[in-house]
């Protein structure tokens, strides 16, 4: 298990088993990144479970993925416990970011404010959706926005903010009142 010392940060999930021999298909968060490549093993994080440090046996790429072998997953039913598993690894042993570049986990915890300056909640999660993650955000009410420049409009992690022009909601709110009310 990760101490609080050692600070991890996401690069990928394990999305399904890979052939019969104990293989698994990470998909990097950043298709670009090599990191898994060179690592020796790799924290893993399933739902509702502590953070398990698990040796690597070998990784190649394969199209935008990593095919991992962890030690001891020598089948096809051993990999499978692996899917949806979160793949974590030490912050320094990471590239250094470039200005305005970030981790997905340095958004949780920021406060979120609309363009207009009133303050929306703070981010809970970034939930890995596919294609673009999203922001799930609590404030008076749970929601979520993708995190896209159509909806973010600034992250300034030094100052802990994300600031959002949010979709309009006009509708919806009048139908929970008409229901609510009668």
């Amino acid at each position: 298990m990760a101490g609080d010392s050692q600070r991890l940060a996401r690069v990928g999930r394990v999305s399904k088993a890979h052939g019969i021999r104990g293989e698994v298909m990470v998909r990097p968060d950043d298709p670009e990144s090599t990191t898994l490549l060179s690592q020796k093993a790799a924290f893993l994080k399933a739902p509702d479970r502590e953070v398990e440090l698990v040796p690597i046996e070998s990784v190649r790429t394969a199209h935008e993925a990593w095919l991992v072998r962890f030690e001891g997953c020598d089948d096809r039913t051993t990999a499978e416990a692996y899917v949806g598993r979160e793949v974590l690894l030490p912050r320094e042993s990471l590239p250094q970011l470039d200005e305005g570049e970030f981790y997905a986990e340095d958004l949780v915890g920021l406060q979120v404010t609309s363009t207009s300056g009133e303050v929306l909640g703070k981010v809970v999660e970034v939930i890995d959706a596919g294609g673009v993650p999203v922001l799930e955000i609590q404030g008076q009410r749970r929601f979520q926005v993708p995190l896209a420049d159509t909806f973010v409009k600034a992250i300034d992690l030094k100052a802990g903010v994300v600031q959002l022009d949010p979709p309009v909601e006009g509708d919806e709110v009048e139908e929970e009142k008409e229901e609510g009310g009668g």
